[in-house]
């Protein structure tokens, strides 16, 4: 079997073996196709090349692999699932699978995706979906990446990422004395600033998420319970488009609001205390994170009404200073500052900043948390939560109000407006119910008729 040195152009410019078949070896039936069910509303092929071009763009010179697998799974990400990266650069979430792109001067010089066999009846052409260079078996990733790193390039990596850790990458890695380099900073940098498609999706899951906790308030009332909610709000979801939860839902009455990330959402409700709601919506992989307290009676306490409007406050603050240039710490720097600014005698002497103890807003994407740097400045195109809270736990008292927002080039949009926050309206969503009989979903900003 002869070879080819690495030159640009023939065999699709690598350095591979051509058996008169394929420079990435011979393709097998079944090799080049993707079940459906794997495609998620899969962004057009231009978006896909743009989003590698731009990866490209900081890597210059190499060859940067991603496995199908994560090597560290996102605990508020329910479920098994894909590497976000291969899906971001592959619009495809295929268990198994592999892409490689090989960069040269800056520029994508071939694009790489080897998935495992499928019957071609049961699937869709994967290079059609995802614009790759070539589709080939997993069976000839390892010898197709020894081939590619036998010239001198480096190998790019997550560390977050299977292919990290994956034997076969460190045995091609050690064989060859490959120059390994990490993708973090770059994957972070453009992951943060969304693209249409990508705010078309994050729209949806929070619009989604939102009109489901606005339809749910029915069920909040003396004698139901956190399980009841929950319920209604997984209905909401189903009804509404979503493929599901992007976290597990967290319904904290009482004293369970004090837990941040509490989801055994069993407790009944008592008719004197809060409920914080704090919940996401999926839409074609994409997450939505929204957060509500309520009165379960209806109507709010003084004191439940002083400490929930404060909280209203530094959302309202950090909201209004969210637009291109700020980062994420002086977000969080304002809502604190509005805390200690604001707080009077509501937490005695001290500021109540001393019992907001998280941090204000995180970026969204295809992770609830997604790839985020809190130093950088802020992009048009960037989705973050902006979320305040207030645990008191002298007083069993937790408030929590979180929206989604946009950054846009002359300030920012909230993508959660479909459900109330000020006092007025949450106590007006509570007089609305009526024996047990859902409202209709408040209108939003509509479910989306066609997504890009």
């Amino acid at each position: 079997m002869k070879t080819r040195r690495l030159v640009a152009g023939g065999c699709a410019g690598l350095l591979l073996a051509c058996t008169g078949d394929s420079p990435v070896g011979p393709a097998i039936a079944g090799c080049e196709y993707v079940a459906a069910d794997a495609l998620e509303l899969p962004p057009p092929t231009t978006l896909l090349a743009a989003r590698r071009q731009r990866l490209a763009s900081s890597i210059e010179n190499g060859v940067a692999v991603f496995a199908s697998g994560s090597a560290n799974p996102d605990p508020q990400n329910e479920g098994l699932r894909g590497d976000s990266n291969l899906f971001y650069l592959a619009g495809l979430d295929v268990q198994g699978s592999w892409l490689v792109l090989l960069v040269r001067n800056g520029q994508v010089d071939s694009t790489l995706l080897f998935l495992p066999a499928i019957t071609p009846a049961e699937g869709v052409p994967a290079q059609q979906v995802t614009g790759a260079s070539r589709v080939r078996c997993t069976s000839n990733f390892s010898e197709t990446l020894q081939r590619l790193l036998s010239s001198d390039l480096p190998l790019y990596l997550h560390q977050e990422n299977a292919a990290a850790q994956d034997p076969a990458v460190q045995a091609v890695r050690s064989s060859m004395g490959a120059t390994t380099l990490e993708l973090r900073d770059a994957l972070t940098a453009l992951r943060m600033v969304k693209d249409s498609a990508e705010i078309a999706r994050l729209r949806q899951a929070a619009d989604i998420t939102a009109r489901s906790i606005a339809g749910a308030v029915h069920v909040i009332a003396p004698g139901r319970g956190e399980a009841d909610v929950a319920s209604a709000i997984g209905s909401g979801f189903r009804e509404l488009g979503a493929t599901g939860p992007s976290f597990p839902s967290i319904i904290a009455s009482g004293r369970n609001a004090l837990t941040l990330h509490y989801n055994t959402n069993q407790r009944s409700f008592a008719g004197d205390e809060l409920v914080l709601i704090d919940v996401g919506a999926e839409y074609a992989r994409y997450a939505g994170d929204v957060t509500r307290t309520f009165p379960v009676n209806g109507r709010f306490s003084a004191r439940q009404r002083e400490l929930y409007e404060l909280v209203l406050g530094a959302l309202q603050a950090a909201t209004a200073a969210v637009r291109p240039g700020v980062t994420m710490l002086q977000l969080d720097g304002v809502a604190r500052d509005y805390f200690a600014n604001h707080s009077g005698s509501r937490c005695g002497t001290q500021s109540c900043a001393v019992y907001f103890g998280h941090s204000l807003t995180h970026s969204l994407g295809l992770n609830v948390h997604d790839p985020a740097s809190y130093h950088t400045p802020l992009q048009p195109g960037a989705v973050i939560t902006v979320e305040p809270g207030l645990y008191l736990a002298d007083e069993g008292i937790g408030i929590r109000i979180e929206d989604d927002v946009l950054v846009t080039a002359n300030g920012h949009e909230v993508l959660s407006s479909a459900v109330p926050t000020t006092v007025a309206e949450i106590e007006a969503l509570g007089a609305a119910r009526s024996g047990g009989t859902a409202a209709q979903f408040p209108s939003g900003s509509g479910i989306l008729n066609h997504v890009p």
